[in-house]
């Protein structure tokens, strides 16, 4: 994806791995060395620290530039990890092993071009659990960008790197997409690429996830595992059982 080459370079300067989202994995896996599957890894910062912490991981991504950053990064590291380049709508074909958790944050299960296809993902997900396994997704809340036309996500700096990252959005009500235009500029380095995103709404993501199989669905507004507000939350958290 044109759009993911042109940050490739700067994805952990732009998303770097934090606390609460390390947490919150740790918190409904339970103790390592459970099996966790990271689907859309991006350069695997995650599944890296998870691996470190003791978890049996496998990291997967689409796009090659994510997993060659990733590979480098694991050349680096002494702990063991699976490495996979598939789309995630895939991942039933893709993946033999079973799974205490899966993974898919960033906003990566909106990069799927249809519901039927988000679907498909689902049902995969729910394939390679364990019987008694957990699935993490998180995605912007689209029930708040669409009833208030947000145009624009909050803007990410990193003076270190003297990087800044906008993130605009355009809502089309006629084919019910958005098109997501990335602006990154780091010193005299500058990026202006576009992705199609397809915005699943709360309730429409608790009806796909039921039909994956899944019987229990709790909503978030964060990390922190804090209530969702569907007009208020920034992001939509979800853990599916």
């Amino acid at each position: 994806m044109k759009f993911y080459e042109a940050i490739a370079k700067y994805y952990d300067a732009i998303f770097p791995l934090k606390k609460a989202q390390l947490t919150a994995m740790i918190k409904i896996t339970g103790t390592p060395p459970a099996r966790i599957l990271d689907l859309a890894c991006g350069t695997g910062s995650y599944s890296l620290a998870l691996a470190e912490k003791g978890y049996d991981v496998t990291a997967s991504d689409l796009d090659s530039n994510m997993i060659d950053q990733l590979r480098v990064k694991q050349n680096d590291s002494k702990y063991p990890m699976d490495v996979k380049q598939f789309n995630m709508k895939e991942v039933a074909e893709k993946v033999s092993d079973k799974y205490k958790t899966v993974i898919c944050i960033g906003n990566s299960l909106v990069h799927l071009n249809s519901f039927d296809d988000t679907l498909v993902c689902l049902k995969g997900i729910k394939e390679v659990l364990e019987p008694d396994g957990k699935c993490l997704i998180q995605i912007v809340n689209y029930d708040r960008i669409i009833y208030h036309l947000v145009s624009s996500l909050p803007t990410i700096t990193n003076d270190e790197e003297n990087l800044s990252f906008k993130r605009l959005y355009t809502f089309s009500e006629e084919d019910y997409r958005i098109t997501f235009k990335g602006v990154l500029e780091v010193n005299d380095y500058h990026s202006s690429e576009e992705t199609i995103l397809l915005p699943i709404k709360s309730e429409k993501l608790v009806e796909l996830l039921h039909a994956a199989g899944f019987e229990k669905v709790s909503l978030y507004g964060g990390f922190d595992f804090s209530p969702f507000l569907a007009l208020e939350s920034m992001a939509l958290v979800v853990v599916a059982e």
